[in-house]
């Protein structure tokens, strides 16, 4: 059996963490023809990405990407992100987060386009999908 990497459960933890602690968590991605993305959103090879609650909605935290819809100015976009070009995930107020390696991500070439081209994950196990306006209520216990 193939061993799962360990990149999607360390983005998921951080996300967790992020919530739990009322920080905003941020994803910082490459932008290149790998993924689908705003236009004109880019800067220096690079997008970052507010994932909270108040910024997102239909939030999938899977194994091979990361989707979810946001606004652009005005405009409902479905953001579609391989997990190979997240270069990190952080809480923007305390910059506490964890990166990554990037890694090639040869299965999926999308264009920088109009946010017309998602396809859908291949696989639905070990995906975390989150309600979009419900916050979590764990505490830590001392």
């Amino acid at each position: 059996m193939k061993e799962l990497p360990t990149k999607p459960y360390f983005i998921r933890a951080i996300y967790e963490w992020c919530i739990d602690n009322n920080l905003t968590p941020y994803l910082l991605v490459r932008a290149d023809d790998e993924i689908c993305i705003p236009i004109g959103r880019i800067v220096n090879n690079e997008i970052t990405f507010n994932i909270g609650h108040s910024a997102v909605s239909k939030l999938t935290l899977g194994n091979d990407a990361i989707h979810f819809s946001a606004r652009f100015n005005g405009v409902l976009s479905d953001i579609f992100l391989p997990i190979g070009t997240i270069k990190e995930i952080f809480a923007s107020e305390t910059g506490q987060g964890m990166s990554f390696l990037l890694e090639e991500t040869s299965e999926i070439k999308l264009k920088e386009i109009n946010l017309e081209c998602i396809p859908k994950p291949e696989s639905t196990s070990h995906i975390l999908t989150l309600p979009s306006n419900k916050k979590h209520q764990l505490r830590v216990v001392k």
